[in-house]
């Protein structure tokens, strides 16, 4: 079983797309951005929303760059990583990147135009991506590195784009108080 396999591009691409609507509608509220609770995260709701949206646009480039037949030839098939195994990115295991950390007070119109950059870039190449995910096609077999994960494949990235914005907006809701 391939990783491209393993999980359902269409059911990571639904729910990442969810997902990336649920962020916009959090952006959309200055009052909601600026909620904060030190007890659940040392991050504002904002600062988490920055740091997904600058995730999710590098995520999506190394999809495109796939698309595009970039990326290295997977040379032969691993078990996933764990994480992307799970679904899961357990709380206060990982640190974020430098790159993508936020400011410490995210602006809203900010915000606004990167979750716009960020739906635009993923409905441009969202049809591909399905497309693509099928077990067997050229880009299922090429691969770009990830920082901690190593070689992933285009349903990888799919999936890592989805468990990570989605482990940010769990702690969102906590912060909002809409999740115990």
């Amino acid at each position: 079983m391939t990783m491209s396999e393993a999980f359902s591009i269409q059911e990571e691409a639904d729910f990442l797309q969810a997902l990336l609507q649920e962020i916009e509608s959090v952006c959309q509220d200055f009052q909601q951005i600026s909620q904060a609770d030190p007890k659940i995260s040392g991050w504002s709701v904002g600062q988490h929303c920055e740091h997904i949206l600058r995730a999710d646009r590098l995520n999506l480039r190394a999809i495109r760059v796939l698309l595009e037949g970039g990326g290295e030839p997977v040379q032969e098939e691993k078990a996933p990583h764990p994480i992307l195994k799970v679904g899961v990115i357990p709380r206060g295991v990982a640190e974020a990147p430098r790159f993508v950390l936020p400011k410490d007070s995210p602006d809203q119109e900010q915000l606004g135009n990167l979750v716009q950059r960020v739906l635009t870039d993923w409905n441009e190449i969202r049809k591909q991506v399905l497309q693509s995910g099928k077990a067997g096609s050229e880009e299922s077999r090429r691969g770009i590195s990830h920082h901690e994960l190593g070689l992933l494949d285009i349903v990888s990235w799919v999936r890592f784009a989805r468990i990570h914005t989605e482990h940010h907006l769990v702690i969102i809701r906590a912060i909002q108080g809409t999740i115990a």
